[in-house]
């Protein structure tokens, strides 16, 4: 590994009120943890950051890139600094700092010693640590398994309107289009479903402030939202009305929102108006659209007044885009908010919401745990850095039976079958993104990432995989992980508490252990030891 790249990651992603010029890579931690083993002392250190983990950063290198032993730490962000634009006034680069800090914030880490090397013994030491942090969390989960169907309704298109170009909400999935998907799935024989429902309100998928309910007639209107809620309610566990809370799009005069007034600002004072980033540049997209953050208060106010618009309707609870992923705060001179009181704002609005509704998370960071209903979208294998030699699911072994996840959207990703077996391997629930429109409908939209959305050709295949997860995994979604193993290249072994070990076999051939024969990229169940 001699002058590689050191691994760093920022505890709970980037705050987006930093200003950033450019995005190459973006890898976070969602939980502020992190530890090193020494096989010669049979020992391993665990560090846990309980308080100001949100300026952390974890940051590892191995022996003989920076250093001649292998390291991992964590590094604070305490003060921030900005570039102020004085080009008026100055030809010489002026910065501005915070002007004092948080008097009631500290730097706390917990360090735990254990007599083990392994990764799982480190893993069952953070649960445990999890178990006494949260007491709710003991509660497990109802054991069956996690079924995420993500219906998307409308996306935004440009369309000819008089001889001008105005963008439009343009239906993939009406509302009883939704309706007809659900109670297919049903009678089709998946049960437990949690719906959730996205682009179904204010414009579609990227929707303007969320704080006041407009539906989109091109889906059918409030009374076609009413009717597909009573015909889906009796069939599926629960529906989910996803919503972003933290970000504002598609700004106009009337939406009720003031971006001077609403939005978080910048060090450098100004209105933090966000850029999207180019996957091919890293800097600026060209002719990407600009958003703007929400103050943390405006955040919490605009959730208040969505449920109150939605009062009447009968839903399960709120799936949230960016709440639970994305962390920020808010450098306004005369009302700052610094990330640590961001996360306590982010936590009590949540325990206020769960009180008349559940909560369901994208990706979701430690201290949203104790509001989950589901997390989705659950990062289930490496980011790609360079100074990683293997794969291990040490937060599966954490959560496992505590709180129902679910990885990457089966039918939306690159790779189907290496997604399907790291869901098995970290023994995740099901998760797909559906619509009605073909694909080719997703033309001259931004979505186009809903490239494999098409239900009609995805039926068959989510059947197919939840009455194979139902009969193999059924039983296991309650109960902890008590081992897992790379038992060879590509081939790895999770054990559950009743003695159940689930084989996964990356390779492209068969493979042999105990007796139990795994086909190639396919996974084999030996239930209860037997």
């Amino acid at each position: 590994k001699s002058g590689q790249t050191a691994y760093s990651a920022n505890v709970y992603g980037f705050d987006p009120a930093v200003v950033r010029s450019y995005v190459i890579k973006d890898p976070y931690c969602q939980f502020p943890i992190y530890g090193i083993s020494v096989d010669s002392k049979n020992s391993s250190l665990l560090a846990i950051i309980e308080e100001g983990e949100s300026y952390a950063a974890i940051k590892a290198s191995v022996a003989g890139a920076t250093r001649v032993f292998n390291a991992v730490t964590a590094e604070f962000d305490i003060i921030h600094s900005e570039l102020a634009d004085v080009t008026g006034r100055s030809d010489t680069g002026v910065y501005l700092y915070e002007e004092k800090l948080n008097a009631e914030e500290s730097i706390k880490v917990r360090y735990k010693s254990l007599n083990s090397t392994s990764y799982v013994d480190m893993a069952k030491t953070y649960r445990n640590y999890l178990l006494e942090k949260y007491p709710s969390l003991a509660g497990g989960t109802s054991g069956n398994l996690p079924v995420a169907v993500e219906l998307i309704g409308a996306v935004t298109k440009t369309e000819q309107v008089l001889g001008f170009p105005k963008d439009k909400p343009y239906a993939l999935t009406t509302y009883s289009e939704m309706a007809d998907i659900v109670k297919k799935l049903d009678s089709d024989g998946v049960k437990n479903m949690k719906v959730i429902l996205n682009g179904w309100f204010n414009e579609g998928v990227v929707h303007d402030v969320a704080s006041d309910v407009d539906f989109i007639s091109e889906l059918g209107g409030k009374r076609g939202f009413k009717s597909m809620l009573n015909s889906v309610s009796s069939v599926v566990e629960g529906i989910y009305l996803k919503a972003d809370f933290t970000f504002v799009y598609n700004n106009s005069l009337f939406d009720g929102y003031s971006v001077r007034k609403d939005s978080a600002k910048f060090l450098n004072r100004e209105v933090a108006e966000l850029d999207e980033m180019s996957n091919i540049f890293y800097s600026n997209a060209e002719n990407g659209d600009s958003y703007y953050l929400a103050k943390p208060s405006v955040l919490q106010d605009n959730i208040k007044s969505f449920m109150k618009d939605m009062n009447s309707y009968s839903y399960t609870g709120i799936a949230f885009n960016s709440l639970g992923n994305t962390l920020a705060s808010d450098y306004n001179r005369k009302a700052t908010v610094t990330r640590e009181q961001s996360k306590d704002m982010q936590t009590a609005g949540l325990a206020s919401v769960n009180e008349t509704k559940k909560t369901m998370f994208y990706g979701g960071s430690e201290y949203v745990l104790p509001y989950a209903s589901l997390i989705v979208d659950m990062s289930l294998k490496s980011q790609g850095s360079n100074v990683v030699d293997e794969e291990v699911p040490f937060f599966a072994i954490v959560l496992h039976g505590l709180v129902d996840y679910t990885g990457d959207a089966l039918n939306i990703t690159g790779d189907y079958q290496t997604n399907l077996l790291k869901s098995v391997e970290n023994g995740a629930g099901l998760y797909c993104v559906l619509m009605n429109a073909e694909t080719n409908e997703l033309q001259d939209t931004k979505e186009t990432k809903y490239f494999g959305a098409n239900f009609d050709a995805w039926e068959s295949s989510i059947v197919e995989v939840y009455k194979r997860f139902d009969a193999d995994f059924t039983g296991l979604y309650k109960q902890a992980i008590v081992d897992h193993q790379i038992v060879d290249k590509n081939i790895t072994m999770t054990q559950y508490e009743d003695g159940t070990k689930v084989y996964v076999n990356y390779r492209t051939d068969a493979y042999t252990i105990d007796g139990v024969t795994i086909s190639a990229r396919d996974w084999a169940v030996v239930k209860g030891g037997n």
